[in-house]
C-alpha cells in the first residue's frame, strides 16, 4: 500500500493509528478509536465466516450435483446397455420376408413376350418408326388384350 492509499473506518484514517502507535505515541489514541476499529474488525471476521459458510455450502451443493450426474451417467449406461441388448435380441428374431420367386416360376405367357420384345429390339433399331406401337402391341397380346 502506498501512502496515498489510506484505509479509513468510521472517520477514522487507519494509516494515522499506525503511524502513531510505531512512534511510541500509543497514549494519543483515544480508547473509543480502538473500539471503532475492534468493532469494524468485529464486522469484517464476521463478514469473512459467512462467506466461509456460503463457499462450504456451495462445495457441498457442487459435491451433490457431481453425485447426481454420476448417478445418472451410470443410469445412462444401464439404459443404453438395455437398448442395445433389445435391439439386438429383436434383429435375431426378426423374419425377413421371402425372396420373390425367380424368373423361372414367371407365367409362360409373360416370359413368351418379353422373349418377343427381346427379339424384336435385337432386329429393328429403337429409334425407327412404330418401335413403342409394336412394344406395346406385344405386352397387350400377353395381357390378353387384343
Amino acid at each position: 500500500m502506498t501512502d496515498k492509499e489510506q484505509i479509513i473506518i468510521d472517520g477514522i484514517i487507519l494509516n494515522d493509528v499506525k503511524k502513531l502507535l510505531f512512534t511510541g505515541q500509543r497514549n494519543s489514541i483515544t480508547t473509543s478509536t480502538f473500539e471503532k476499529i475492534i468493532d469494524f474488525l468485529e464486522e469484517k471476521m464476521q463478514e469473512c465466516n459467512e462467506l466461509k459458510k456460503e463457499c462450504e455450502n456451495i462445495k457441498t451443493e457442487a459435491r451433490e450435483l457431481f453425485n447426481a450426474k454420476c448417478e445418472l451417467l451410470r443410469d445412462l449406461d444401464h439404459y443404453k446397455r438395455a437398448y442395445y441388448g433389445c435391439a439386438k435380441r429383436i434383429k435375431e428374431r426378426l423374419v425377413l420376408p421371402a425372396p420373390l420367386p425367380p424368373p423361372e416360376f414367371l407365367d409362360d405367357r409373360y416370359r413368351k413376350a418379353l422373349e418377343e420384345i427381346g427379339e424384336y429390339c435385337k432386329r429393328y433399331p429403337t429409334n425407327s418408326i412404330g418401335f413403342k406401337q409394336a412394344i406395346l402391341d406385344i405386352i397387350n397380346k400377353a395381357k390378353g388384350e387384343e
